[in-house]
């Protein structure tokens, strides 16, 4: 293994042409540049710039203060405390934290994972998107998969979202020009023109006293159980306006809209109480941030309508897939063909236990899960097999 630690100015410049593996790097406190490799490492000094290539796994600490440039990487990058961060070409996951001076990324063919950054910028990103705490603006050009912001001071324009998207607590202009899944946005947002335009549904959750201005399209169903004053509904589209209208939001749908009022944090710690295996579930946030008891016992009780909204048309490959995993996939198979059902009922079912079910209601029966689900005396995962062996 190679060893090697030098000296360098607090305005250089880390500049890796190539590494052939994976590349870590931290930012440190001292004025040194120091790493470590399994192969051969290459360094050449110009000026303030550290030209460095590695045939191998990399592992560095650099200046907090210093830039660091990336041209190629074969595999994983991992980057920590450094000042800014700008990747032109990387063939696998991308995971960084704490960028004072933001990243720019030209082509990443992997899923891109940032904490708490200046802002961010993409050309291409072949994956999943998963942001939190950005301080500064994002402009991405396309994301392959699912988009994922939580918390954003600045700007969001993404181009094309070819999976579904979640954006909650930015307050600044979020702009959203394709996605060809499912959206879902937790209001409010700043005294701004927002624009969503989704091939999929479009669930808006927003403080009932907060100004807006909902001006919608949809191709199929709109929900609004808010109440808003001033509607003004026709065939396909929708407005009403809460306060003054300096926050307008522009919604274009292919699918169905929900306008859902925003939970208190009281009702949310009360929402939390209730469920009592939420740890099942392995998200970074709560199931309940998005949806509540009642909210959710509509969409299984819609049945195949209601599948279309929360499960990913690619098979669970995009964002509301992997939240709901193998529950909805259950509950998905409880929804389908009746024939197809009824012969999976008969085949669950011992011979021995059918002339005491054939006198119960089974819809009876569905509405009493669905109550306890409501209660919280069921998980949703238990829910969904219950229902399945209706």
């Amino acid at each position: 293994m190679s060893k090697k630690q030098f000296r360098i100015g607090a305005s250089s410049r880390i500049n890796i042409e190539r590494c052939d593996g994976r590349i870590s790097l931290q930012g440190s406190s001292k004025g040194l540049f120091s790493y470590s490799s399994d192969g051969d490492v290459s360094i050449i000094e110009d000026g303030d710039v550290v030209n460095v290539l590695a045939e191998y796994d990399l592992k560095a600490y650099v200046p907090k203060t210093s830039a660091v440039t990336v041209q190629k990487v074969d595999d994983r990058l991992t980057a920590k405390e450094l000042h800014s961060l700008r990747v032109d070409e990387a063939d696998f996951d991308i995971k960084v934290s704490d960028l004072r001076g933001g990243l720019v990324i030209g082509e990443l063919h992997g899923d891109l994972e940032v904490k708490k950054s200046a802002g961010i910028v993409a050309h291409l990103v072949d994956g999943d998107v998963s942001a939190k705490e950005i301080s500064g603006d994002i402009k991405i050009g396309t994301v392959k998969d699912g988009f994922s912001l939580r918390g954003g001071r600045g700007k969001v324009e993404v181009s094309k979202i070819m999976g579904d998207a979640f954006v909650n607590n930015v307050s600044d202009v979020v702009k959203l020009d394709s996605v060809d899944g499912d959206v879902i946005l937790q209001g409010p947002l700043s005294a701004e023109k927002h624009h969503i335009i989704a091939a999929g549904d479009v669930i808006v959750y927003w403080p009932q006293n907060r100004n807006v201005q909902f001006l919608v399209t949809h191709k199929r169903d709109l929900e609004n159980p808010m109440n808003l004053p001033n509607e003004t509904m026709l065939p396909g589209e929708f407005q009403a306006t809460i306060g003054d209208d300096s926050c307008r939001l522009i919604i274009e749908a292919g699918g169905d809209v929900y306008l859902r009022p925003l939970k208190t944090e009281k009702s949310k710690e009360k929402s939390k109480s209730k469920s009592k295996r939420k740890d099942d579930f392995d998200l970074d946030f709560d199931l309940e941030d998005l949806l509540d008891p009642e909210e959710l016992i509509e969409k299984i009780g819609d049945g195949i309508k209601s599948m279309v909204m929360l499960q990913k048309r690619n098979k669970g490959k995009g964002f509301l897939g992997k939240i709901f995993g193998k529950a909805m996939q259950e509950v998905d198979e409880w929804a389908g063909v009746p024939e197809e059902r009824e012969a999976r009922k008969r085949a669950a079912q011992p011979q021995a236990e059918q002339p005491q079910k054939a006198n119960l209601d089974s819809e009876e029966e569905r509405r009493i899960i669905l109550k306890m689900l409501d209660n919280g005396t069921i998980t949703v995962d238990e829910a969904a097999e219950r229902l399945k062996r209706l």
